[in-house]
């Protein structure tokens, strides 16, 4: 459950459409219950402890991303604004 809410959590971050006009947040969503539901059954705790692992790791590379385009983003200069005196 921890994992889920923190994929709850971390794409509500991502507030842009895709082609569609799909917002990323909802198409991520979707595909995170489509694995859950996918392995609801699994019984193995070894296969478990690697689901879990794969999707932490998922979602820290999904934050790890984000948090450097919003960087580049935030030091990208704006049009003109950070030029030196004339």
């Amino acid at each position: 459950m921890s994992l889920y809410r923190d994929i709850l959590r971390v794409t509500a971050l991502f507030q842009w459409p895709d082609d569609k006009g799909r917002l990323w947040r909802d198409i991520l969503r979707d595909s995170a219950r489509q694995e859950f539901e996918a392995a609801r059954d699994e019984t193995d705790p070894e296969i478990v402890n690697r689901l879990l692992v794969v999707g932490r790791d998922a979602v820290h590379q999904a934050t790890d991303k984000l948090l450097d385009k919003t960087n580049e983003e935030l030091d990208r200069p704006k049009g003109g604004a950070n030029k030196g005196p004339v």
